[in-house]
């Protein structure tokens, strides 16, 4: 068995195993910093985006209720609509 090892410890060998650690070293460092800079940037654009759809949503809002409180107050002031509503309540 040791013989098989002895044929495999050649220096060729051992350089490809330290670089092949280098490497691997290499890459997660990498993947670590590269991770850490976009999940820092990814936030920072879905906290704005989300303020920015937040603001829109108020925005819309604020004019449907301005349309049905012009609507009602139409409704209110229509002088057929009175009539309407005096007959019906009268019975």
């Amino acid at each position: 068995m040791w013989q098989k090892v002895v044929n495999w410890n050649t220096l060729r060998n051992q350089m490809l195993a330290g670089f092949i650690a280098v490497m691997i070293n290499v890459l997660i460092c990498a993947g670590v910093i590269t991770f850490n800079s976009v999940s820092t940037l990814l936030n920072t654009k879905a906290e704005a985006q989300m303020k920015q759809i937040a603001s829109q949503a108020n925005g819309r809002l604020e004019a449907l209720i301005t349309q049905i409180d012009t609507s009602n107050l139409q409704a209110v002031n229509d002088v057929y609509l009175q009539q309407l509503f005096l007959s019906s309540e009268a019975g």
